[in-house]
């Protein structure tokens, strides 16, 4: 299903500004006060996993060795309120990036106390995913993880159908 985005809000935490797509930068970019945020309540639910020296571009990283190519840890998603009252899920995969054998981080980085927009997507958290572009009408929407559905942009099966009847 794709969704359009309107304002952004993670965990219902309030994001004031409409988030920005970019397809240069490679992570998320959180003005400070919403990056702080987020660091906290994943931190909160996060509080059993042992942290580890961060490493950049990261702030907050885990120990978490690796099971070959994948983060070795999972994590809750990352929910942010979209229009409609949708929920956009940014699930282990596109949330966490494992950047040693034993360390993996928390996949958005801190844009600053002035950044503008406010957030700005990266492409880290647009991978395995459909994002389409209108641009008549200014918007953009994107669907869930394709792993969810056992799939990538890699390999997926564009007459496929979604769990949910929709199609692709």
């Amino acid at each position: 299903m794709v969704t359009k985005v309107a304002q952004a809000y993670p965990d219902a935490l309030p994001m004031p500004q409409h988030p920005q797509i970019s397809t240069t930068e490679p992570y998320t970019k959180l003005s400070s006060d919403i990056y702080k945020q987020v660091v906290r309540w994943f931190s909160k639910v996060t509080r059993r996993i042992p942290t580890a020296t961060p490493v950049a571009p990261f702030n907050f990283c885990y120990y978490v060795p690796s099971n070959g190519s994948k983060v070795g840890v999972n994590v809750p998603d990352i929910g942010f309120s979209v229009e409609g009252g949708k929920i956009w899920s940014i699930s282990t995969t596109n949330s966490m990036n494992q950047v040693t054998k034993d360390t993996a981080c928390l996949a958005f980085v801190d844009g600053g106390a002035t950044s503008e927009p406010a957030i700005v997507i990266g492409t880290f958290q647009l991978e395995d995913m459909f994002v389409v572009f209108n641009l008549e009408n200014s918007t953009f929407g994107f669907s869930s993880s394709l792993l969810n559905i056992k799939s990538s942009c890699s390999n997926f099966n564009f007459t496929q159908v979604a769990p949910d009847g929709t199609e692709f």
